[in-house]
């Protein structure tokens, strides 16, 4: 009977192990925990590196450990998604798209013919709606009560608009006023793009440059998943190592290559 390929059919599917990436994954850890129990952190975190290196699987990595905590709320977004400071503090709230609470028109009095007034007055339609100011602060009560860690995706892409938003809420929490912190995370033109918005706070954000794979990290990607799935390993060394000069040590070509050999 044919085993199950172990790899993910398809472009940027997730990987089965998510190989060399232990020092990320443990400084996500420590950010997590310091902010938990409200510790000096880096409230900005710039991860960056070409697309296919695995930082969009390593923040679901982040996403998915923080998810059972008690004591941390992941929020993982996509900057395109997300658009808007007023979608990004409903996104941070957990609250539903915009709506306006509209109070119906009310009539006092009655209407003559083709609605002339008689003995009485119309009163126009009131409609509230709370500010960006309102939201924000709301925010920064909720993160109070569960810290809250923001990754953002595709980040390159973020509005100077919706920057600016996400840099008031990392200023309340750096002057004490609530418990926060961002992960940006992009292409490798991410930190220039992120320095256009004018935004001085970045200066001291933490980067992380995500690189390709070291050999020994390419080899537990490529095969490990073959061999927990039932897979015997026949290549010797030399073919291992031409293998891996084939991949490039490039976590999305190593998918690629391992999926068309599972399903062949």
């Amino acid at each position: 009977m044919k085993r199950e390929n172990p790899y993910t059919p398809g472009v940027a599917g997730p990987p089965p192990v998510l190989a060399g990436r232990d020092e990320e994954l443990q400084q996500f850890d420590e950010l997590s925990n310091r902010l938990a129990e409200g510790r000096h952190i880096h409230q900005e975190t710039i991860l960056y590196g070409p697309r296919g290196n695995g930082k969009t699987t390593l923040l679901h990595k982040v996403t998915e450990k923080l998810e059972t905590s008690p004591q941390i709320k992941p929020v993982f977004v996509q900057a395109p998604i997300i658009g808007t400071p007023d979608r990004l503090h409903r996104k941070l709230l957990g609250e539903s798209p915009p709506s306006q609470q509209m109070e119906t028109t009310r009539v006092r009095g009655n209407l003559g013919p083709l609605g002339t007034s008689v003995g009485g007055a119309l009163e126009t339609s009131e409609m509230t709606e709370t500010t960006p100011e309102d939201r924000e602060e709301r925010c920064i009560a909720a993160m109070n009560d569960k810290p809250v860690l923001l990754m953002i995706d595709e980040a390159q892409r973020i509005t100077g608009e919706t920057l600016a938003a996400i840099l008031s809420l990392t200023d309340a929490a750096r002057r004490g006023k609530t418990k926060f912190a961002v992960i940006f995370s992009g292409t490798p033109g991410l930190p220039e793009h992120l320095k256009r918005q004018d935004a001085t706070y970045l200066e001291r954000a933490q980067s992380i440059r995500m690189e390709r794979l070291d050999e020994e990290s390419t080899r537990t990607a490529l095969f490990q998943p073959f061999e927990e799935a039932g897979y015997k390993n026949r290549l010797n060394a030399s073919d291992e190592s031409r293998l891996i000069e084939q991949t490039q040590r490039y976590p999305h070509f190593i998918q690629c290559l391992l999926c068309d050999l599972g399903c062949s």
